[in-house]
């Protein structure tokens, strides 16, 4: 048997870039104003966070799997 897969270091991003994510929701309130402005919260922030942390989550797999 292997050695057990880091899922802490996977939570720890995740919570790092929802952090990050709320950091840019509150700064994009400066650029944008209306519809841009929701359209930027309700959807492109969490889509952002979760390829994010997919990209990061996959690119840990593969590290710990071999």
């Amino acid at each position: 048997m292997g050695e057990p897969y880091p899922l802490w270091i996977e939570k720890v991003i995740f919570v790092g870039i929802l952090s990050l994510t709320i950091y840019f929701g509150i700064q994009l309130k400066g650029l944008f104003s209306g519809f841009l402005l929701w359209l930027s919260w309700l959807c492109l922030l969490p889509l952002m966070a979760v390829v994010f942390s997919e990209m990061l989550g996959r690119a840990i797999q593969n590290l710990y799997s071999k």
